[in-house]
């Protein structure tokens, strides 16, 4: 995601937040600092916001981010608020502010796969195809948006697509897996299972896609 434009130069890159709590506790103190003492402090706030979602914090992350972004708008401020009202449960609220990151930078493929997520669990798995496949067209490296694809394939049982979808996630790894079936929840490429049916065998599940 791109950092809000305020402050920029003064804060970190947010996948290096929240690694451990002693960071998560480090990085909210650093901008609460700068809060209270930059000349604007938009971004601070996105950025606190953002670690206190690392801790699941929801509340406290929608409250920053609307303080960020009542006093500067931006895309990252708005995904992050997104982002807390979905680990809420309150999908319209998320699909509002995802399409808002969207009309502030259509570019940025983590907003579409955000959006497509929301679809996704409203089951309107159009829409969230559509986000998907905008994701994977704009960041065609990223492994986990044709996994999030993958899931919309099996889910109306056009299977062959989604083993492909699964096979290319599987292929834009940076660690290629062990073994072809196993379950982790940090990705959704990590979380694959037997697809339901005798086109593969388990020994065959990721094929070359050239042959599918």
């Amino acid at each position: 995601m791109g950092s809000p434009a305020s402050g920029e130069s003064l804060l970190p890159n947010p996948d290096q937040i929240g690694c451990s709590d002693r960071i998560r506790e480090g990085a909210i103190a650093l901008f609460t600092y700068l809060i209270e003492t930059h000349l604007e402090p938009a971004a601070p706030y996105a950025w606190r916001a953002w670690s206190y979602y690392r801790q699941q914090e929801y509340e406290l992350t929608i409250l920053d981010s609307t303080e960020s972004i009542d006093l500067q708008p931006s895309e990252f401020a708005y995904w992050v608020r997104g982002s807390a009202y979905e680990g809420l449960g309150d999908l319209q609220s998320a699909l509002t502010d995802f399409c808002r990151s969207i009309d502030i930078e259509p570019t940025d493929s983590n907003n579409y796969a955000a959006r497509g997520r929301i679809y996704e669990q409203m089951g309107e798995l159009q829409l969230a195809y559509d986000d998907y496949t905008n994701a994977i067209n704009l960041s065609p490296a990223n492994a986990n948006n044709y996994a999030y694809r993958a899931c919309i394939w099996e889910k109306v049982n056009f299977y062959e697509q989604a083993v492909a979808d699964y096979t290319t996630a599987i292929l834009k790894l940076p660690v290629k897996p062990i073994c072809p079936l196993w379950s982790q929840q940090t990705s959704p490429v990590l979380h694959l299972v037997l697809l339901p049916h005798n086109l593969f065998s388990k020994d065959r599940l990721f094929v070359p896609l050239n042959k599918l």
